[in-house]
C-alpha cells in the first residue's frame, strides 16, 4: 500500500514513535486499504509545521488525482483557498454560502464569516492618541527595559537571542513580529527566567533585576507569560473551566486556611465568563470540550484574575478561527487601555502586530532589526525589510 501510492513511512516503526505528520500519514493508508472515496480531514494541519503542511497538501493532491473526493474542515482560509476546489462557509452551525476557490478572495471569506468586514479582525485600537503615547517614551522611564541581552541556548530547538534591546511602558502594547525561529519565544520566556543570559541586563522601573524563575517573575514582578502551545503548556487538560481560570487564585478563595468557598469559586467563574464571552456549556465540564478560541480566553481569565500586570502573549491568535482572533485581541487592547496592564504580543501574523500595537519590534534571527512607532506603518515595507535582512 506504501508502495502503491509512493508515501513515505517507516513501517518498522511504533506509532507512538512517529510525529504527528506520520501519524496523520498512517490514517491515510487506513483510509486507503479499505478502499475509502471520500475521507474527511477536520482541522488537519493545526498541529503541522508549515513544511508538514505542505507535505499533507501534495498528498491530498495525490488522492484528489486518485479520484478521491475529500472534505478539508479549517478555519484557516488562505489553506482553504490553495487546496480546495469549493469552500462552504459555516457560521453558528448555518450554512452562509458555497463559493469556487478560484474566484474567491480573504475579503470576501472573512466577510462572509464574520458577518462584518475584515477590518474588524485586525484593527481593535483606535489611532487618536498615538502622540501622546509618543511624548511617554521622552519623558517616562520605562516598565521594562531589555539591554544589549544575550541568551546561550541550553538545546538544540533553542534560539540564541542576540544583543536584544526593547522598552515595555506600563498600559503599552507592544508586538514582536518575526517569523519561525526569530527567536519571540525566546525572548518572552528570557522575561520570566527560562534562558541562560550570559550578556546584557534587564531594568523594572530603571533598576537592574534578575529573574530567576516564572514564580519569581509573577510574585516579585507580576509578569506573566502565555504560551504558544496552550495545550501542552498552559492548560491542565484533566481540569475543569472554572479550575483552569481560577487556579492562581485558589490561596484567596479558602475558608480558615483549609477549605475553598465553592460559592466564591463559582461566582469569579461565572464573571469571568461573562466579562469574556467564554462559550461554555458549563463551568464544570472539562477544558478541552472548548474551541482552541475559548480555550485561550481561560487563559487570559486566568492572568487577569492573578493580578498580573505584564501579560507576555506567545502567538495569541495562533490556531484559532478567524471570529475568535478578532475577540481576543479586542480583550487584549481592553486589558491595557482600561486596566493599564502591559501586554507583549509575540507573533507571526504581520497585520495582528499593525492592528493592535502601540509600538512595533522587528525579529529575525534572535536580533531585533527594526522598531517602529505604529502610525502610518506600511505592511509591505515591513515584509520587505524582514526579507531584506533575511538574505544578508
Amino acid at each position: 500500500m506504501v508502495n502503491k501510492y509512493h508515501l513515505e513511512i517507516d513501517l518498522d516503526a511504533k506509532v507512538k514513535d512517529l510525529s504527528v505528520a506520520e501519524k496523520m500519514l498512517v490514517q491515510i493508508i487506513t483510509a486507503l486499504s479499505v478502499n475509502a472515496n471520500i475521507i474527511l480531514f477536520d482541522e488537519p494541519t493545526s498541529p503541522l509545521a508549515p513544511d508538514e503542511i505542505k507535505s499533507f497538501f501534495g498528498t491530498m493532491r495525490m488522492l484528489k488525482k486518485l479520484g478521491i473526493t475529500q472534505v478539508f474542515v479549517t478555519h484557516r482560509i488562505n489553506e482553504s483557498l490553495e487546496i480546495c476546489d469549493r469552500i462552504t462557509v459555516l457560521r453558528n452551525g448555518h450554512k452562509i454560502g458555497t463559493v469556487y476557490s478560484d474566484k474567491a478572495t480573504p475579503h470576501e471569506l472573512i466577510k462572509m464569516i464574520l458577518g462584518e468586514s475584515p477590518e474588524s479582525v485586525y484593527n481593535v485600537r483606535t489611532f487618536d492618541d498615538i502622540d501622546n503615547i509618543m511624548k511617554r517614551y521622552k519623558t517616562e522611564v520605562p516598565l521594562i527595559e531589555i539591554r544589549n541581552l544575550t541568551t546561550k541556548p541550553t538545546s538544540v530547538t533553542e534560539v540564541q537571542l542576540k544583543e536584544v534591546n526593547l522598552k515595555m511602558y506600563p498600559g503599552e502594547i507592544i508586538s514582536v513580529f518575526g517569523l519561525l525561529g526569530a527567536g519571540k519565544s525566546e525572548l518572552g520566556k528570557t522575561l520570566i527566567g527560562l534562558t541562560n543570559v550570559v550578556k546584557g541586563e534587564i531594568l523594572y522601573n530603571g533598576k537592574r533585576i534578575k529573574i530567576k524563575s516564572p514564580v519569581h517573575a509573577f510574585s516579585k514582578y507580576r509578569i506573566l507569560y502565555l504560551p504558544e502551545d496552550r495545550k501542552a503548556e498552559g492548560l491542565i487538560p484533566l481540569y475543569t473551566v472554572l479550575n483552569n481560570i481560577d487556579l492562581n487564585v485558589l490561596n484567596k478563595l479558602t475558608k480558615m486556611g483549609m477549605f475553598i468557598d465553592v460559592q466564591k469559586e463559582i461566582e469569579i467563574g461565572k464573571k469571568a465568563v461573562k466579562d469574556l464571552n467564554i462559550v461554555t456549556p458549563s463551568l464544570f465540564v472539562k477544558i478541552t470540550k472548548l474551541s482552541g478560541g475559548n480555550q485561550q480566553k481561560v487563559l487570559v481569565a486566568r492572568a487577569l484574575l492573578s493580578g498580573a500586570k505584564i501579560i507576555i502573549f506567545d502567538e495569541p491568535t495562533i490556531g484559532i478561527d478567524i471570529g475568535a482572533k478578532a475577540e481576543i485581541r479586542r480583550i487584549i487592547y481592553r486589558l491595557s487601555r482600561q486596566n493599564n496592564i502591559t501586554a507583549l504580543v509575540l507573533t507571526s501574523d504581520v497585520d495582528e502586530a499593525l492592528g493592535i500595537s502601540d509600538r512595533i519590534y522587528l525579529m529575525s534571527g534572535g536580533t531585533i532589526i527594526d522598531e517602529y512607532i505604529n502610525k502610518g506603518l506600511d505592511r509591505d515595507k515591513i515584509l520587505k525589510r524582514l526579507a531584506e535582512f533575511a538574505r544578508t
